[in-house]
């Protein structure tokens, strides 16, 4: 009986001490996540979710987002897969009744994604000749699987060997400018879809045109500076057609301004600030060949942009102001000569000579505000006055912008008919072109079609004096400025030559 009691108490210890060290239940926890593309970051749908030690297998949704539920607790390794795309895994610690989270960034797959096709270049054509100085580069290529695709576009001066790169060109156009006349080039397109190596065009070549047939000078603003264009116009007679073969002449690093060209010996002639003084330079009509003309006696007066000059004796010298005094300098910079000083201290802020005749200057002067202007023929010889046009005492108000025409016989200026004054701000309200003969005391508005709350400033003869050219603007700070060109007669209607320009000079 003893060994009966025994051996149950044995088997009620035994069954006591299994109960107690039973198979422990470890819970549950989630996991979350997302899934996108690591290129482009966009979700990725339908992208297989699992996990190792296996649990259960999801899809993401239109978001890529995916969720996990009752995981047990434990490590895993997270596992996403899509079409196209390499399969990426990501590791996780599922822990009781928490939430944890993994997210996939998905890259291409290599094997599956084949390269953009070779770019095929369209313009400019292989061996095109005579091209503008500013140019729209243009080409296409193609990806079966709809990558996206950079560009690059390399040029290569045949001159200098110098190369212009330029890199992540998102469109199949790439406008480059600042180009060299007379110049050959070579051109290539490589094209990345950021999976596969870059595929590279064949290399084309073209010319830029030899030199620059433009009977206009003008001036644009770019970065803050004054920028000297050449350009031509349209045969077309209408407003939609301008700013013509627009050439850039000087660089948007220096501010130029107020070109004048003389045909007789091919140069132009024009202002630049110098270490805050300004000074006459001369270029070549392609813009080479720059040089600094005055030096120790600068151009000065009253305001810079509203200041000119003007050449001489068939392109011999150039006569400029400096406030009260006029001097002249030869092209090369040497034999710098005071050739006039202004009786009552006038500031001398405009010269034009006679083209019939080089002892004769139209001067315009003013004070220091701008106003009280007189407007002269002065024979630089006598020194004399040989015919006043206009005179303070009479006229009231700012003039801007004078010329002589061809025969001599008569001028061309912009007046204020408002004869409105304001010395801090110099605000021309109503800025009309007059045509003046000289042996007259009376002057004639030219019709233009300017309408209240614009100004026409700035007026030349056309080379054939049938015609002017002029600056349009409103009458506010900061208005945008257009040139026109107009008939003497107004039998023509006026024309746009140049958007955001001033400063015009037509010779041919």
């Amino acid at each position: 009986m003893k060994h009966i009691k025994l051996y149950l108490l044995l088997i009620t210890v035994i069954f006591s001490s299994c109960s107690e060290d039973g198979v422990e239940v470890l819970g549950t926890g989630t996991i979350t996540g997302t899934v996108i593309e690591e290129i482009t970051g966009d979700p990725v749908e339908n992208a297989k979710i699992s996990t190792s030690p296996a649990t259960s297998t999801v899809f993401t949704d239109s978001d890529g987002e995916f969720i996990l539920e009752n995981v047990t607790v434990d490590d895993y390794s997270v596992q996403a897969e899509f079409d196209g795309f390499v399969t990426a895994f990501e590791s996780v610690t599922v822990t009781l009744n928490n939430t944890s989270n993994v997210a996939f960034e998905l890259t291409t797959s290599v094997s599956n994604n084949t390269p953009p096709s070779v770019p095929e270049l369209i313009f400019p054509e292989d061996e095109a000749t005579g091209l503008p100085l500013e140019i729209d580069f243009a080409w296409n290529a193609t990806d079966s699987n709809n990558d996206d695709l950079l560009y690059t576009l390399e040029l290569r001066n045949g001159t200098t060997d110098e190369i212009r790169i330029f890199e992540n060109i998102e469109d199949t156009v790439q406008t480059v400018s600042g180009l060299q006349l007379g110049t050959n080039y070579f051109w290539q397109i490589m094209v990345s879809d950021e999976v596969n190596d870059p595929v590279s065009s064949p290399i084309s070549e073209f010319s830029t045109l030899d030199s620059p047939d433009n009977p206009f000078l003008f001036v644009k603003q770019i970065n803050g500076n004054n920028v000297i264009f050449s350009g031509n116009e349209s045969e077309e007679d209408n407003n939609e057609d301008v700013d013509v073969n627009v050439l850039q002449l000087t660089s948007e690093n220096a501010n130029s301004f107020m070109p004048r060209r003389n045909i007789a010996i091919n140069k132009i002639a024009f202002f630049r600030t110098v270490g805050g003084n300004l000074q006459l330079f001369t270029m070549d009509e392609d813009g080479s060949d720059v040089n600094q003309v005055t030096n120790t006696v600068p151009v000065a007066g009253f305001r810079q942009d509203e200041i000119n000059f003007s050449w001489g004796r068939n392109g011999s010298i150039l006569y400029y102001p400096n406030f009260d005094k006029l001097y002249s300098v030869s092209p090369n910079g040497g034999n710098t000569l005071l050739r006039y000083s202004t009786p009552d201290g006038s500031f001398i802020s405009e010269i034009q000579e006679f083209e019939n005749n080089n002892n004769l200057l139209l001067i315009k002067t003013n004070n220091e505000s701008g106003y009280d202007v007189r407007l002269y023929v002065l024979n630089i010889v006598t020194l004399q006055e040989e015919a006043v046009l206009l005179d303070y005492d009479e006229v009231n108000g700012a003039v801007k912008g004078i010329d002589v025409n061809a025969q001599g016989t008569a001028v061309v200026y912009s007046r204020d008919e408002s004869e409105f004054e304001d010395d801090q701000t110099y605000r021309i309200l109503e800025g009309r072109l007059y045509f003046h003969p000289i042996m007259s005391d009376s002057e004639s508005e030219i019709l233009t079609g300017v309408q209240f709350g614009e100004n026409d400033l700035g007026p030349r003869f056309s080379p054939t004096d049938g015609s002017y050219i002029f600056t349009r603007s409103g009458n506010n700070a900061g208005a945008p400025k257009t040139i026109y060109r107009t008939t003497q007669n107004g039998t023509e209607p006026t024309k746009i030559l140049f958007t955001n320009a001033s400063m015009p000079d037509w010779e041919e």
